[in-house]
């Protein structure tokens, strides 16, 4: 009987529909697990780095130490260049650590923060970020250094490549340090 048929042919072109839809489903579902478990490993691995960082920071409380921990904890897990100044008793940044993934290239970069210093008035400058209480944030493409008008500031982004900078005051008890 051809409605016997006609039935059975919606019924497979039902099923066939079903089936489709419960495929893409299941894709969603594994992309969504593939996800979870991508962040989940990317959480455990900062949370591994601040429990060695904490480990670290905690072996001593003289200076020297504990910003020689900070410095390797961020390069190079974080980023290519960490330096640290701290404010002296006269309010006088005193640069207090330089640590480049290269050695060759730290060495050049003591040199040359050691003969230049950029203004107050130079966004992402240090003397800018204590001066303001303001970090500085940016992602700098090639050209961008042009944006600069301290020349020792975009001198430093030239000759040391910087592809992004982070500039942060540190604050303790109110006070930046």
């Amino acid at each position: 009987d051809v409605s016997e048929v006609e039935a059975v042919s919606d019924a497979l072109v039902a099923a066939a529909a079903q089936r489709r839809q419960s495929e893409a489903e299941r894709e969603r579902l594994l992309d969504a697990e593939r996800d979870a478990r991508a962040a989940a490993e990317r959480a455990q691995a900062r949370l591994g780095q601040l429990v060695s960082a904490g480990a670290l920071l905690s072996r001593s409380l003289e200076e020297q130490t504990a910003l020689a921990a900070i410095g390797s904890v961020i390069v190079p897990d974080i980023a290519d260049i960490c330096r640290i100044d701290l404010l002296d008793k006269d309010g006088v940044l005193q640069r207090k650590l330089t640590r480049h993934v290269d050695p060759e290239r730290e060495a050049a970069m003591r040199e040359f923060v050691s003969t230049h210093a950029s203004s107050s008035e130079s966004p992402g400058s240090f003397t800018w970020a204590v001066a303001t209480g303001k970090t500085f944030l940016a992602n700098l493409e090639p050209g961008d250094a042009e944006r600069f008008t301290d020349p020792d500031f975009r001198r430093f982004v030239l000759d040391f490549g910087l592809g992004a900078a982070c500039v942060v005051p540190l604050v303790a008890r109110g006070r930046t340090i």
